[in-house]
């Protein structure tokens, strides 16, 4: 043994001896390269409010409501008409010149509130379009911070599928070393299995974060190429301060006061009572007034001397009174008061059921928190080393190390579950609870 290392120290001098002879220096060790920070929750969701699809969409929505809203608020404009000719068959030969200048009703329009119940309706509409934008937005970003916390447990089922594909690596080699003296070929194959099991469970779990990392790419409106690693204390129990004492009832107010679809209801009710006062309004004609000029010939001689008039036109609402715009308007607000209602009763709903589903799962998590997690993680410590001091027989150590990964992997699930119920639970009141 002496003789061996003493060999090996007169080759490293050899190999730096020749790299100082050829004029190079050892090389020195790279640094590894920087790595990307977790994506938090906060930075997941500011990407989404930046280039989320559905997001854009409804901006877009928002800008066609606004250029609606001017649409409604145009003047209309005034109309010319000029006419010139001569005349034939008549001695002496005269030109005949006409002019006419109509405001196209636009003194009727605005005297006669069209024009501002139009603009009302339009305005009523952009209200609803702008709060339809935040109930998007509450409802995307929900999935968003569902897809975070899923890939957040996948990235800890990934570290605890590594954690005992470590154990069982160590377990192989030392029964490797039992074998045969100790274990015979039965026992050793079952460690091996164990082993390959663990092996299996990394690549299942790495597949899993793969798909989970995808699916949060996409909705955070990502292109190719991206790449996120989360905190695995990210998902660390904690109950937000605004649900410590929090009672489904003060929910319920606060989700009727907060949610954006409450607004889009009640902007669909005030826009189609606009809509009703429009059609009602329409019922007065459209009274257009004229102002004409005529000349043909000059001088006393002339066939026509030139003349100024002022007119008006208007239709006469004899056969027809907008009786169907005014049926489809009230048709409309019925339809629109309805939706309020069950909007109302349906959000009363989700909060009653997101506040239970977060109660359960708080219950839940904090039994492993408190006593089960620990217990199996005890088990599986204290047998491994018995088995491997020869004090506990294979299968004991077998049993509890499934147990753990079985336990551990409860326990992630239904950690991640309690964080969805906490945002599904956000998303039914409408209000980040977290802060």
């Amino acid at each position: 043994m002496p003789r061996l290392r003493l060999m090996i120290r007169l080759v490293s001098i050899l190999a730096l001896l020749g790299a100082d002879a050829a004029g190079q220096a050892p090389e020195a060790p790279r640094p590894p390269a920087p790595s990307a920070p977790p994506l938090s929750l906060e930075a997941a969701l500011a990407t989404f409010d930046r280039q989320g699809f559905d997001v854009l969409l409804a901006e877009a929505a928002v800008q066609g409501a606004e250029a609606r809203e001017t649409s409604a608020g145009a003047l209309i404009n005034p109309a010319i008409g000029i006419g010139a000719g001569r005349s034939f068959a008549y001695d002496p030969v005269q030109v005949f010149v006409s002019g006419q200048v109509s405001d196209q009703a636009l003194v009727t329009d605005v005297l006669s509130g069209k024009r501002g119940l139009r603009l009302d309706a339009a305005r009523a509409a952009l209200a609803s379009a702008r709060s339809a934008k935040e109930d998007v937005r509450r409802l995307v970003a929900t999935q968003v911070k569902l897809a975070w916390v899923d890939l957040a447990a996948a990235k800890a089922a990934l570290d605890l599928a590594r954690d005992a594909q470590a154990s069982a690596q160590r377990a192989l080699e030392i029964n490797r070393l039992r074998f045969p003296k100790v274990i015979d070929e039965g026992q050793l194959a079952r460690v091996e299995t164990a082993k390959l099991g663990a092996d299996q469970g990394v690549d299942r779990a790495a597949r899993d974060m793969a798909e989970r990392e995808i699916q949060l790419a996409f909705l955070m409106g990502q292109r190719s190429g991206f790449h996120a690693d989360v905190d695995r204390g990210a998902l660390a129990y904690s109950v937000p301060a605004k649900l410590e004492g929090a009672t489904p009832q003060a929910l319920r107010k606060e989700a009727l006061e907060r949610r954006p679809d409450v607004r889009v209801a009640r902007a669909e009710i005030g826009r189609a009572e606009a809509e009703i006062d429009l059609a009602k309004r329409q019922r007065f004609p459209d009274i257009a007034l004229q102002l004409m000029y005529q000349q043909q010939g000059t001088g006393q001689a002339a066939a026509n001397p030139a003349t100024v008039a002022l007119g008006l036109t208007a239709p006469i609402p004899l056969l027809y009174q907008n009786q169907g715009e005014i049926a489809r308007a009230e048709a409309d607000r019925r339809t629109q008061q309805i939706a309020h209602d069950r909007t109302r009763l349906a959000i009363e709903a989700e909060v009653e059921a997101a506040f239970a589903r977060f109660t359960t799962q708080r219950r839940v998590v904090e039994r492993y928190e408190q006593a089960l997690l620990e217990r199996a993680r005890r088990a599986r410590d204290v047998t491994e080393l018995q088995f491997n001091s020869g004090a506990a027989p294979l299968i004991d150590y077998l049993d509890a190390q499934r147990t753990f990964i079985a336990v551990s992997q409860d326990y992630l699930e239904n950690l991640a579950a309690y964080w969805a119920a906490v945002f599904r639970l956000e998303q039914a009141v409408g209000v980040d609870l977290r802060r």
